[in-house]
């Protein structure tokens, strides 16, 4: 599989009616304020693809794999474990799992390569190459919980959650202080 983590980011806008009013001694006056989620650019890290890569002999003698590696098109570290000096029987398979951490997004393919000994067995090296498509397997602020207090510190106000949509769209929240 290949996975990814993101981090959804927002901004808070905030709006009121009026910014002061004339009362009379005693008296009160309302403020009508909108406080605005606004959803922004989610960010990905944490790129990883792992699985498995068999390796099949069809000689009916056995070979050694000198190496089994595996290669992410756009840059990357991949690792395979015991994937030097494989002896793969007559007619057998050996899997080797592997995992390769990337930097970004670009990586789009994903090479498995096998070489061992030309003259042990035809040709001497042979590769597979898949695409590599990411899943989401966690999230940082895809849902926030919107509080206000910065109007009156002492008693702030729970607004409510926004959830992140790719359309920027805000997620507002009215509420009426009397001061």
């Amino acid at each position: 599989p290949a996975t990814r983590a993101a981090t959804y980011a927002w901004t808070i806008a905030k709006d009121v009616d009026k910014t002061s009013v004339d009362v009379t001694p005693g008296g009160d006056a309302v403020f009508n304020y909108t406080v605005s989620a606004i959803p922004g650019a989610v960010t990905y890290s944490g790129w990883q693809v792992s699985g498995v890569i068999t390796v099949t002999n069809p000689n009916p003698f056995p070979v050694t794999a000198s190496s089994i590696t595996d290669n992410l098109t756009g840059g990357g570290t991949c690792i395979v474990t015991d994937g030097t000096n494989v002896v793969v029987g007559a007619g057998a398979t050996v899997d080797r799992n592997y995992t390769c951490t990337a930097a970004t997004a670009a990586t789009s393919e994903n090479t498995a390569t096998v070489t061992w000994d030309r003259f042990a067995a035809t040709d001497g090296t042979a590769s597979v190459t898949e695409p590599v498509t990411y899943t989401t397997t966690s999230s940082t602020n895809q849902t926030v919980h919107v509080v206000d207090d910065q109007t009156d510190p002492a008693n702030p106000v729970d607004l409510g959650t926004a959830e992140w949509n790719p359309d920027g769209i805000p997620v507002e929240f009215p509420y009426s202080l009397t001061k």
